[in-house]
């Protein structure tokens, strides 16, 4: 089971530095541009971007039904109501329009409260509370903690801890696309960026 180490996070924290600096760029260019009244790049106006498609947090046990039911990944966020990092997920990671896209086309999604005594009964009969899934079932010691299920329920990977939106989508397609099969992370990675620069 692959586990995304402290490093890597650390590598792509500088790489998303840079990200943020060229975003600031663009941003600095736009509000030139409208100053200018629209003549400095003589660009032409494409339209509206697509929207966004959304996807809906759902109960652990829908997840299981519901990831057989369409053959797609199972992603569970397991999180606390005292939980900053949590919190920042939700709001700058899970709000991002291409971040949406992956999880409504491509996941089954579903948050769990890891310390919630919320109880529901799995399709073999046996009861757990959200609390007992996340500490027995998942060993989650702190959180955000990750994971992502095949589509039968089964434990793939998981990912400890916050990760910021451009990251988070590369490890969404290399879980989709099933990468992980043949490759690691840190090969599909450095494929995705490869195509980006081309």
């Amino acid at each position: 089971m692959k586990r995304f180490n402290g490093r890597e996070l650390m590598r792509f924290a500088t790489i998303f530095l840079i990200a943020f600096m060229c975003v600031l760029g663009t941003v600095y260019a736009q509000k030139k541009k409208s100053a200018d009244g629209g003549k400095a790049s003589g660009a032409k106006k494409t339209g509206t971007p697509p929207q966004s498609m959304e996807f809906s947090w759902i109960s652990y046990e829908e997840a299981l039904k519901k990831g057989k039911l369409e053959n797609k990944n199972i992603f569970i966020d397991f999180y606390t109501d005292w939980c900053g990092w949590c919190k920042r997920l939700d709001k700058d990671v899970y709000s991002d329009s291409g971040v949406k896209t992956v999880l409504a086309k491509y996941f089954v999604t579903s948050k769990v409260n890891g310390e919630s005594n919320r109880r529901f009964k799995l399709e073999d009969g046996t009861e757990q509370t959200e609390a007992s899934l996340a500490r027995d079932i998942f060993q989650v010691r702190y959180y955000p903690n990750l994971w992502f299920l095949t589509p039968e329920g089964e434990k793939l990977s998981y990912i400890p801890g916050y990760v910021p939106k451009e990251k988070f989508v590369t490890i969404l397609n290399f879980i989709r696309t099933k990468a992980y099969q043949t490759k690691t992370f840190e090969e599909f990675e450095k494929e995705q960026s490869g195509k980006k620069g081309s």
